[in-house]
């Protein structure tokens, strides 16, 4: 998929990986972040990812992309893409200017109590797996809640 990235400060298009190389530039010690989230509605899942450059202590610069697709009614299915999108902006990153992502945060939920749960062992897998370190629920996914915003 080909995303169209903006900046949340001003929503400016931006090139994602010079963007990104640009900022570790100026901030070397900055951690990235990468989260998505979506919602149904409108007869349409609506997705919506999130780059975090964070600087501990000192804040966070904020990239995101929104696109719609066609519903995606079953909810494992639909946690699962934002995972997929996750890791393939972190693919981006990575294969663009040979930095690692620094977390990837996904909303599912550990707790067996919750539905999310039922893909827990899978997005955590897919995650780790292609050599990310992953966030969820119990974590307090920072980018999952920005992305959660965004899709609204």
């Amino acid at each position: 998929m080909s995303y169209r990235f903006s900046s949340l400060s001003d929503h400016q298009e931006v090139e994602l990986t010079a963007y990104v190389a640009d900022f570790l530039q100026l901030h070397p010690s900055a951690e990235i972040l990468v989260g998505c989230d979506s919602q149904n509605h409108d007869g349409a899942t609506h997705f919506a990812v999130v780059v975090g450059l964070h600087i501990p202590g000192r804040g966070a610069r904020v990239l995101y992309a929104r696109w719609a697709t066609r519903l995606i009614y079953d909810i494992c299915s639909r946690l699962l893409e934002e995972v997929r999108h996750s890791v393939e902006v972190a693919e981006l990153i990575r294969t663009g200017i040979d930095v690692t992502v620094t977390w990837i945060d996904i909303d599912v939920n550990p707790d067996a109590r919750y539905e999310s749960n039922r893909i827990f062992s899978s997005a955590v897998g897919l995650v780790t797996g292609m050599g990310y370190r992953v966030r969820h629920k119990g974590d307090s996914p920072l980018m999952t809640h920005a992305a959660d915003q965004l899709v609204k």
